[in-house]
Order: structure tokens, then sequence, then C-alpha cells
């Protein structure tokens, strides 16, 4: 949800501030050495490759970094890779760092309130939202980052009210349709749950994440074909999306269960067996 927002604000500010203002001359590494590993750093964050990632960027870190601009910019990646590590508490404190160079940054909260939301500390989240949309109040992923948080504390209305807004600025927007699928989801009202994600899938039929939440939908009502169907559309729009490997298996053992024959069982019960090596595979365990 955030990598928008991050290749909007990191890349570009941070080419900004090389134009503007330079490197501090007690720089331990030159102009060219940082903006090739802070690419490269970049790179790797987006091919997945945290680990690489991390290495590069802490190259910069540890050798000492005296323009504050850098150091934010620094920490902050390091932050965004330490949450994808799932290292919530590492990715907390850098952030904190960032923060208390540049308190205004809006996006840093949000990456913060990210980090939260991965330790289950919704409360420290949406302090954190709250003020990304105070600083910013334009962008749209807030808000839906807000809806989030606000469904994990179980706070339905108000995550209701956020797709409400969101439909008043921008009619017909699929991920507004999105928030009010899941709080009926959550709430186990399947026929308004059902109605929305078909809403926003009638809007954005190219969407991965919708095909993967219908699916979830129809798996956990018995529909055991159409959630089939509706994962191996997602998979085929993200092949590289772990988890609707480890539900198709789930989907397909379910189908074994009811197979006519004993042929039928087998092959589903061998395409599950695939999809969980695929699963395995793609989260790295």
């Amino acid at each position: 949800m955030e990598n928008l927002v991050e290749k909007k604000y990191i890349i570009r500010l941070f080419y900004l501030i090389i134009l503007v203002f330079g490197i501090n001359a007690q720089q331990s590494k030159s102009n060219e050495e940082i903006v090739y590993i802070y690419n490269s750093a970049n790179n790797e964050y987006y091919s997945r490759n945290y680990q690489r990632a991390l290495q590069l960027v802490n190259e910069v870190i540890e050798s000492g970094i005296e323009n504050q601009e850098f150091k934010m910019y620094f920490y902050s990646l390091r932050g965004l890779i330490y949450r994808r590590m799932e290292r919530y508490h590492e990715a907390i404190n850098d952030f904190d760092i960032s923060l208390e160079l540049y308190p205004n940054i809006a996006v840093l909260y949000h990456y913060r309130s990210l980090a939260y939301e991965g330790l289950g500390r919704y409360r420290d989240a949406l302090l954190d939202i709250n003020t990304a949309i105070e600083l910013d109040s334009s962008t749209i992923n807030y808000y839906i980052e807000r809806a989030a948080i606000y469904i994990s504390l179980g706070e339905y209305q108000n995550a209701l009210d956020d797709s409400d807004y969101l439909l008043s600025i921008i009619p017909n927007f699929s991920k507004a349709y999105l928030i009010k699928a899941s709080v009926y989801s959550h709430i186990e009202e399947y026929e308004d749950q059902l109605f929305y994600i078909n809403q926003a899938i009638n809007l954005d039929p190219l969407n991965y994440e919708f095909y993967e939440f219908r699916g979830r939908t129809l798996g956990g009502a018995g529909d055991y074909l159409a959630a089939l169907n509706d994962f191996n559309i997602s998979i085929g729009l993200n092949p590289d999306n772990a988890a609707v490997y480890n539900l198709r298996s789930i989907v397909l053992r379910n189908l074994a269960e009811r197979a006519e024959n004993t042929a039928q069982r087998e092959e589903y019960l061998e395409l599950s067996r695939r999809d969980v090596e695929t699963y395995r595979r793609l989260s790295g365990l």
C-alpha cells in the first residue's frame, strides 16, 4: 500500500537534496558514492532483497553522515527495510531518529504507523496516521491506512466513515469499496461483504488484491470452486504474492475431500503440495 508513497517521496526528494544542498565537506563518502549506494539499496529494497539492501544502507550509516537531510533519508530507508524484515522495534527506532530531525514530514509518521501495526500497537499506529493526515490531508493512502487501523481496533463505523469520505472526493474509488467489504467481513455480514468486493472488482478488474479478498470470502462460505477461480486470477495478475498460494493450497485440500474419485482427489492434493512449496519459496521459509 505504501510503495507509491515511498517512491514518490524518498527517491524524488533525495535527488532534490543532492542538487540543492550537496554533501557536507566532512562527509566520508563522495557525492557519487552516496548516490550509487542509495540507488543500489533502493533497487534491492524494491526487488525484496532486504538483506542486501540493509547491508548497503548500513555501509553509509556506519561511515557517518554529517548532512541531516541525508541522515533522515538513509535512516528512513533502513526503517522501511527493517519493517519488511519484520524487525519492527528497529524500524520504529530508525523512524524516531528521522522524525527527530524532521518532525513535520507526514510520510515518516505513515511509515512508523505501519511498523506499530506490525507489533499490534494499533493505538500508536492511529496516533501516527492521524498526525500524517494533519500534516498532509491530500494523500489518499493515509485514509486507506487509517481505515485498516480502525478495523483492527474494531472501530468499524470510523472505517466506514473514511470510506465514505474517500467516495465523496473520488466517486467510484475501488479501494473505498474494499474498506467496506473488510468491515462487513469482520462483522460476518456475508452478503454485504460480497456485494462490496464485487463493486471493487467491477471498478478495477485488474487488482489482484480484490480477487484474493473475494476468494477468501467465497472459501469461507464453502464455495471452493469459485474461490479457486478467484485465487487463480489473483496469481495470474501477481504471481509473486506468496499468501495466495497458501490460500489456494487450503482450497485445493478442501476440494480433495469432496472429490468424486481417487484420481481427482490425488490431482487436487498434488496441486496443493505444489502451492505449499511455492508459498514457502516466496516467503523465504
